[in-house]
């Protein structure tokens, strides 16, 4: 330990010594209180975008090292989500961005910059958007502003609205099958207790892997093309997905409808499986996973969870003859 106020005010040299022998030389500057040791001071100070921009830190007298110590950073940052979601046209889409906060006071979100009809909750930071079909292949700035007390900070990214394929479909007694040998999707039928013209009405796209991969765990294994509904199917439904050759390993009691969230768990947004009310049957001689559910809209794929390295199945040929 050194006191440094027994040298006293101004600039000092220490240099480093091997055998007599200089091999470094220091210049530094002492300012003392007047004493060799002060007692009885008290005193703190916050020092704004330190150690870096965005953080205020709180520097407090500390007696027995006669100099001011680090008590307390507090920090407000925001990042853009990572991987960023792209959004598709008329389907409802959230992201969240990524804070860093070590204050009290309670947080306070606003957007500065953003396409007309994106909105943020106040309070969560929460972005929402349903982007008309005219913003299709478009590319957007949105600017997220924050405020925690005396704190503040922003963030600027782009978001885009992705395009989307249509898929080949058949509808025949009240069943709509995908006949598209094109897709991972062929095969998929899709029924509801209405009528034909309720199903008539759905529409499925595909949507480019690139466009989304980033989104998606390392441990989610693929099963088939990522599947776009736009316009609410407020119907009961039910998915009827021919599974084909599982890799082996795999279980048909694994696989999963998952659907896409702009929501985040961790730092990345969320994928969840949809375990509403599923089983899995042989039709056709053939393993198929069947789900219900009471209605369709948004993004969605069929994986299997922990997938082993590599992380991608391979894709389903289509039957000969197609449909």
């Amino acid at each position: 330990l050194v006191n440094w106020n027994r040298l006293g005010d101004g600039v000092h040299t220490v240099r480093a010594l091997a055998d007599g022998v200089e091999f470094a030389r220091r210049t530094f500057t002492v300012t003392t209180l007047g004493e060799e040791f002060r007692r009885g001071l008290s005193r703190a100070v916050v020092v704004p975008d330190f150690p870096a921009v965005g953080a205020d830190t709180t520097l407090v007298w500390q007696q027995t090292q006669q100099n001011f110590a680090i008590a307390r950073a507090r920090v407000l940052s925001l990042a853009a989500p990572d991987p960023l979601p792209g959004f598709f046209a008329d389907v409802p889409g959230i992201v969240r961005p990524i804070v860093r906060y070590t204050g009290e006071a309670p947080l306070s979100f606003a957007l500065p910059t953003a396409p007309r009809g994106m909105e943020i909750d106040p309070r969560s930071g929460t972005i929402v958007w349903t982007p008309p079909a005219s913003a299709t292949g478009r590319t957007f700035d949105v600017t997220v502003a924050v405020a925690g007390g005396d704190l503040f900070a922003t963030v600027h990214f782009q978001v885009s609205v992705l395009r989307a394929t249509p898929v080949q479909t058949t509808v025949t007694n009240g069943e709509l099958r995908v006949t598209d040998g094109g897709t991972d999707l062929h095969g998929l039928r899709i029924t509801t207790p209405e009528t034909r013209l309720s199903l008539s009405a759905l529409r499925l796209e595909t949507v480019e892997r690139e466009a989304v991969l980033a989104t998606v765990p390392a441990d989610l294994m693929l099963l088939s093309d990522f599947f776009v509904i736009r316009e609410l199917f407020a119907q009961p439904v039910e998915l009827t997905f021919p599974v084909g050759a599982l890799p082996e390993g795999t279980d048909i009691r694994d696989v999963d409808l998952y659907v896409f969230s702009g929501e985040t768990r961790g730092a990345r947004p969320f994928w969840g499986p949809i375990l509403v009310d599923w089983r899995y049957e042989l039709i056709d001689g053939e393993p198929a996973y069947i789900v219900s559910l009471e209605g369709l809209q948004g993004l969605f794929v069929f994986g299997l969870p922990e997938a082993s390295p590599g992380g991608r199945a391979p894709s389903r040929a289509a039957p000969d003859g197609g449909g």
